[in-house]
């Protein structure tokens, strides 16, 4: 499986539209409740979390997607 990451900086590669998403994007804040919940169920996936990781991803795939789903619904689980 591919190495999964929320990413702290823009792709030198992205397009202009995938950048200005990434600028819109929020800086995942790990101190609050749902952000050390979304920080603890992503490491458990093996997801590489940077300093500064926003909270930015593209899904094309349906794993993937269901791993995001069980990632952000899982402070509701608390």
């Amino acid at each position: 499986m591919p190495t999964r990451t929320l990413f702290s900086k823009e792709g030198s590669k992205w397009n202009n539209e995938a950048k200005t998403l990434f600028q819109c994007s929020s800086e995942l804040d790990k101190s609050g409740r749902i952000g050390k919940a979304v920080l603890e169920m992503a490491i458990e996936k093996s997801w590489e979390i940077p300093e500064n990781a926003r909270l930015f991803l593209q899904v094309n795939q349906q794993e993937m997607l269901e791993e995001l789903i069980d990632i952000i619904t899982s402070p509701l689980r608390d």
